[in-house]
């Protein structure tokens, strides 16, 4: 919900002031990082 608020706002240029493509340019490098880290979880024994 908060991505798409944040490209309708980015390509609309509403609220002028805020870097919109900046978050959800962290909001895909999160995303990544996590299902990366999530996929290297090893079994503990």
């Amino acid at each position: 919900l908060y991505g798409a608020l944040e490209l309708y706002l980015g390509i609309t240029q509403t609220a002028q002031g805020i870097a919109h493509f900046a978050h959800l340019g962290g909001m895909a490098t999160g995303f990544v990082l996590i299902r990366y880290w999530q996929s290297q979880r090893r079994p503990r024994l």
